[in-house]
């Protein structure tokens, strides 16, 4: 397994580390969709149509993590 994420790394021109820093940049963005997903589901405060479009969008956070961040954070 460790083999074939690095050759997917090198592939796509990255490092595994590189990949892990970027993944922790992105904690708080997962975390604050998931609160979003609760603030759904459990508290019923968000609407299904909304909580689509938001968490849709974390496929690639609409291409700005951090406007994506900003946004959700409103």
């Amino acid at each position: 397994m460790q083999y074939t994420l690095e050759a997917l790394a090198e592939t796509l021109g990255t490092t595994l580390d590189a990949a892990e820093s970027v993944r922790n940049e992105l904690k708080p963005c997962r975390r604050l969709a998931l609160k979003l997903d609760q603030l759904t589901w459990k508290d019923g405060l968000v609407s299904g149509f909304e909580n689509h479009l938001w968490l849709v969008s974390t496929s690639d956070f609409n291409q700005d993590y951090h406007e994506y961040y900003q946004q959700l954070q409103e």
